[in-house]
This record gives C-alpha cells, structure tokens and sequence, in this order.
C-alpha cells in the first residue's frame, strides 16, 4: 500500500507588510506597533488555550489564520504543526445562497483576503524566525501520514465548517493527548441573555424537566436574508463534549470567557478534552 507523502509549505519570503491582513492583533518583532486586527486575544490567551502547557508538546493546530496562537504557542515551547487551506484549491465552506453569486463570494475570498491573511502569517513566520510548520489541506482530508500528536487546538474554526463532525473527527484521531477546542458561545447562552436562561433553569427545575441549554445542541446561523457567507454554526459546549467523547476523549472541562472583537467584548468558551482511550485501541 502506498503512503502520502507529506510536503509541508515553502516559506514565503521576503513579505510586503501592506501585502498583509492580520486576523488577530499582534506585537511582531521589528515592528515599532501592534498590527491592526479584528480580534484581540492578548489579554486572555491563557484562557483561550484553556490553560493547557505547551513546553515540550507537539501541537496540530487546524487554521492558523495570520499566525498568533502559533507564534504563542511555540514561544511556550510547542512544535507547531498547522492546517490550512489552499488557495488554489478554492475549497472554502461558502453558504449557498440563492440571492447571492456565493460561488463568486469564495472566490473573491480565496483569492484576497485569505492570500493577504496567510502573507501576514508568513511576515510573521520569518520575524520570529519561526520553526512552525504548515500543510495546505482541508479539515474534511487530513492525511493520517502527519502522525501523532500531544495536544490539537481547533480555534474558532468548527463554526466556518459545513461538516464540523467529519473535521473534529479527523484532527481527534491523530490526538494522543489533549484536545483544545475554543469558539464562540451560542446566543442563547450568552451573559447577555443570563436572565432569561435562569429563569428558565428555575422553571425545569421546579417542574423536573431538564433544561434545554444543558443539553448539547446546535444553533444555524444563515438565513436567506442575512450576510452569514462563512459562518455556518455555533455549537454548545457540550456538545462538543459528547462529539469528543466518541472518539475517545472521555475526561473534559469547560471554561467560559469574553475576547475582544473590534473593541466588544464577545462571550466564547474553551472546552479541554483528554484522550481516555488509547488510540491503538479506537476504530476511527
């Protein structure tokens, strides 16, 4: 039987910083400012990350966007091995929408805003003069050559994922050890909407009925009339627990946090996932 080869990304060179476009502020050596980004995570990287400790680690990180968790990550002593799409492979998961040239909008994305992200990626790859490493495939078709590894980080990337069963499926099964899976916290859980979630938990519980927002579930984003062309999902929490524990992650916990979007605070959660049975003995 033949087995893939794994060709790792060339580092880019000699990167224009105005060819760039940082997801997530972030203060590279060189520079004399932080760069301008979306998010913000540098106040609360810790707990985006759930916690975990890196120093020694091997780490499988699915969309590394323009870099900062890796850059964080290996300068807490983790090896970075990084998933991310190809450009020419144009495989982006667009919502279809019949009101909308949505194949054009992957497109147009594809070919501006990710190129200039994965630029700004590189740019800081070589400030750091970093050792991390990146493979260009999809979450739906990582290849099982990569190997084992000590912990996965999958970061506010299952919601953009057409099918986030299949990709948490493909990164826990090269896992050996810990799993970080971070995204936003559904709407209905949100502090925004505290009030209303407790007075319905004091409801089930005075008439013996469970409470809906303990149970995992799944909140659909698009709608026919709305922009949602890459924002598919927002899973629960536990949701995520119970997805894991299939494939053998049966010891978990969740902490819940706010990171910084354009200055407003957002409401995500972390959920830290440890591998309980073998992978030797898993049937993936």
């Amino acid at each position: 039987m033949s087995q893939t080869t794994i060709r790792f990304a060339t580092p880019l060179q000699d990167v224009k910083f105005e060819e760039c476009l940082f997801y997530t502020v972030q203060d590279i050596p060189g520079l004399t400012e932080p760069t301008k980004g979306e998010w913000d995570l540098r106040c609360n990287t810790p707990a985006y990350l759930g916690n975990v400790e890196f120093n020694g680690k091997s780490v499988l990180e699915l969309g590394p966007a323009s870099g900062y968790l890796t850059f964080y990550m290996e300068q807490k002593g983790a090896n970075v091995t990084s998933i991310d799409l190809s450009i020419e492979d144009n495989k982006w998961d667009v919502v279809p929408n019949c009101r909308r040239n949505w194949v054009g909008d992957v497109t147009d994305h594809m070919k501006g805003n990710l190129r200039r992200v994965q630029n700004a990626y590189w740019f800081a790859h070589n400030a750091y003069n970093s050792s991390a490493r990146v493979v260009y495939a999809h979450a739906y078709n990582i290849p099982q050559e990569l190997g084992r590894y000590d912990i996965a980080v999958i970061a506010a990337v299952l919601l953009h994922l057409e099918n986030p069963f299949l990709a948490l499926q493909n990164v826990l099964r090269l896992t050996e050890g810990t799993a970080i899976i971070t995204d936003m916290l559904p709407s209905s859980l949100t502090k925004r909407n505290w009030f209303r979630n407790s007075a319905e938990l004091i409801i089930c519980r005075m008439t013996n009925k469970n409470n809906r927002n303990q149970l995992p579930f799944i909140e659909f984003l698009p709608n026919s009339e709305n922009d949602h062309n890459f924002a598919w999902w927002l899973l629960s929490p536990e949701l995520i627990v119970r997805i894991a524990s299939l494939f053998g992650f049966g010891k978990a916990s969740i902490n819940h946090h706010r990171q910084r979007q354009n200055g407003i605070l957002r409401d995500f959660y972390t959920v830290v996932c440890q591998r309980t049975v073998p992978i030797a003995e898993c049937k993936y």
